[in-house]
């Protein structure tokens, strides 16, 4: 696609990325990403729509590409949770529980619980074989800490919360450890059926991993010569390793949330880096996702932090830039792709003096 290759050969020419969610998964959701230069639509698998919302989803989404005389230059991404996949809480009584910090709260293997106070849904079995009295675990992209106070069974502990926060439904449980997905034919069959531009792949750690799951994937006609394959950096190991397979795909996401988690989180501007250089030298795309422009949504003036960091990552030669919360869950999602925009600009401007 056009935009794809202006980004590799044009400085300060970044692509955007949108997160579909419940703000723009309509009509006008769509035509207001695609008249602020959206280029790739993310639909995220793990969310649990249900396959028929998806493809009722994507399909809308393709018509309005059409109307917008845009079709062949905005790409449709599936983001599958796959061939790793992260531990969620389960359905609650209300959409996020608020917890105060020091509150005693207990998890237990389950789909969903209709009292919070009698224990937090966790969607995998056994799960207190992930955990030990006085190590930490945290929800979602660590704005909630936990320490974990005692093994009550097999599949329930108990945890002290470090902070005040909340605990949403689905929200994703890091323990750690990162879980194999097994192979899920309905998704498989649903991800060739949908026949999407781009697939990004979560939590690649090693080349036998990639390859393992290109295989499984071309069982369903799943292959580089119908669609683009995008990784996501989301664990030290995937950095570590990150030149064994970085030639094997189309692109690299450096996932920031999860990474953030999973590895120190005062390595990740370093991790950053490394993985900015590495697919910079080897002429590979690299998009940065996570927290890049939240504060928009609610400020006028972004948090300042934002904007430098936005800044020095597309003077630094990112290649692309994925929305996530921006556009999926929060309010006034034009806000975000109009200061995004801006920063774009003036970085191009800074580089033609």
């Amino acid at each position: 696609m056009e935009f794809l290759k202006k980004s590799l050969t044009q400085e300060c020419e970044p692509f955007i990325i949108a997160t579909v969610g419940m703000p723009c998964c309509e009509p006008d959701g769509i035509d207001l990403l695609l008249r602020n230069g959206v280029n790739v639509l993310r639909y995220n698998i793990a969310a649990d729509l249900g396959y028929l919302e998806h493809s009722r989803r994507i399909k809308l989404a393709r018509g309005e590409i059409y109307k917008a005389g845009k079709a062949g230059n905005v790409a449709i991404m599936l983001d599958l949770p796959f061939p790793g996949r992260k531990i969620r809480i389960g359905m609650l009584p209300e959409r996020k529980h608020t917890v105060k910090k020091g509150e005693i709260v207990t998890f237990k293997t389950g789909k969903e619980s209709i009292n919070f106070h009698d224990f937090i849904p966790v969607n995998y079995p056994n799960i207190a074989r992930f955990v030990e009295p006085g190590k930490d675990i945290s929800i979602g992209d660590g704005e909630l800490a936990l320490k974990v106070k005692q093994q009550l069974s097999d599949e329930s502990f108990s945890a002290v919360a470090l902070n005040d926060g909340f605990i949403p439904c689905q929200k994703s449980v890091n323990f750690g450890h990162i879980v194999e997905a097994e192979i899920d034919e309905e998704m498989l069959a649903f991800v060739a059926e949908t026949r999407p531009d781009w697939i990004a792949l979560s939590f690649i750690n090693d080349v036998q991993q990639l390859t393992k799951s290109f295989e499984i994937m071309s069982r369903y006609g799943i292959t580089r010569l119908n669609t683009s394959f995008v990784i996501k950096i989301e664990t030290q190991q995937g950095v570590d390793n990150i030149h064994q397979f970085i030639k094997l795909v189309d692109a690299v996401i450096i996932a920031r949330g999860d990474l953030a988690v999973s590895a120190d989180y005062f390595r990740l501007g370093i991790n950053q880096k490394l993985l900015t250089d590495a697919c910079k030298r080897a002429k590979m795309p690299v998009i940065l996702s996570t927290q890049i422009l939240e504060s928009s949504c609610e400020w006028h003036v972004p948090a300042r932090a934002e904007i430098s960091g936005l800044t020095y990552a597309i003077l630094d030669g990112i290649n692309g830039i994925m929305l996530a919360k921006e556009t999926s869950s929060l309010n006034n999602i034009s806000r975000p792709l109009i200061v995004m925009n801006e920063i774009i600009n003036e970085c191009k401007k800074f580089k033609l003096q």
